[in-house]
């Protein structure tokens, strides 16, 4: 059985908003990593042992949970979420559903200019009405949406663990990272506190943890890059000589 788009979502959306909402997750997380930390050292389950394994490198005790989201974002976004590989994904397809209706997001510098968003929307009308063409002349929907964009909407589940979403967030909370995906994950982590706050509460920037920026020249300036640092430090030790 084949679903239309306008039986999955609201018929006439055309404009799509990507969310990440927080649905399902491991009931006390937080608690049972202190266990799993204090079981390796002997130790009393605490907030200072738990910290010792994130610090220390010992992220095998932040395995012992799941997290599930549900997310919509424009096709080409999900494609850099399941780039993450310890993470399971549901998306829905666009082989067994129909697009009849598809909504698409419009990046903010396309929106932005008057005429080029008059341009993107008529660019979106052509497509909805190649792919509604091809569907009608009994085209299969695994052949027909070929002719889909990059900005159709897709809505996926994705589920990690505390250790892999850390991982995430340290790639993906980067001022580097394609705008869609940053301001996502921002959203997820602020949701992950609420119920897991122990593990995902010294989450930041990824230069503002290591201390320093690894983007070398691509670096946005945010925090200094490795090799300024070794350049100041070389530089300092020289003059003492």
């Amino acid at each position: 059985m084949k679903l239309k788009y306008s039986q999955i979502f609201q018929k006439g959306k055309v404009l799509m908003d990507p969310f990440a909402k927080l649905i399902n997750w491991t009931p006390k997380a937080d608690e049972i990593a202190m266990e799993a930390a204090a079981l390796c050292y002997d130790a009393s389950p605490s907030e200072k042992v738990i910290n010792f394994c994130i610090r220390s490198g010992h992220h095998s005790v932040l395995e012992h949970n799941a997290f599930t989201f549900k997310i919509q974002v424009a096709r080409i976004i999900s494609q850099m979420f399941t780039r993450h590989r310890i993470a399971s994904f549901s998306q829905r397809s666009q082989r067994y559903c129909i697009e009849d209706s598809f909504a698409f997001y419009t990046p903010p510098e396309i929106k932005a200019q008057p005429e080029a968003n008059l341009k993107w929307k008529k660019f979106q009308k052509e497509v909805q009405d190649l792919y509604n063409f091809f569907i009608e002349h009994k085209i299969e929907p695994e052949e027909a949406r070929m002719a889909l964009t990059n900005a159709t909407q897709t809505v996926f589940f994705m589920t990690m663990n505390a250790r892999e979403l850390r991982h995430f967030f340290k790639l993906r909370l980067c001022n580097r990272a394609q705008k869609e995906i940053r301001l996502l994950a921002w959203e997820m982590l602020k949701q992950l506190r609420e119920v897991s706050p122990l593990l995902f509460k010294d989450i930041d920037y990824p230069c503002a943890m290591r201390g320093y920026c690894d983007q070398q020249k691509m670096s946005c300036g945010k925090m200094p890059t490795l090799e300024k640092i070794i350049s100041v430090y070389n530089s300092v030790n020289k003059g003492q000589e």
